[in-house]
């Protein structure tokens, strides 16, 4: 069974052809094929831990809005007590 090939099976750079005209088709599409898939492989990760950064950010703004609002009901609770407290005092 062959192997697919990998960039350890690639030449030594020093026997690369120095002319672009040298590239023959397939090793365009060679390349293209592993760039292609280098980006299948690592692309979606990093979209996938952008989109997680992003809703993190998301979720932490809203909270930080929710208890903005939980903050103020609940001054507003100490404030009808201590008026209830003082109305039954007298």
């Amino acid at each position: 069974m062959a192997h697919p090939r990998c960039w350890l099976d690639q030449p030594e750079p020093s026997r690369l052809p120095l002319v672009a005209g040298a590239f023959s088709w397939r090793d365009i599409m060679e390349l293209s094929n592993m760039i292609l898939t280098a980006i299948s492989t690592v692309g979606f990760p990093i979209v996938v831990a952008g989109a997680m950064f992003w809703k993190m950010n998301k979720q932490d703004d809203d909270h930080k809005q929710e208890m903005q609002k939980v903050t103020e009901a609940i001054n507003n609770n100490t404030v009808a007590l201590t008026r209830l407290i003082d109305k039954l005092d007298s």
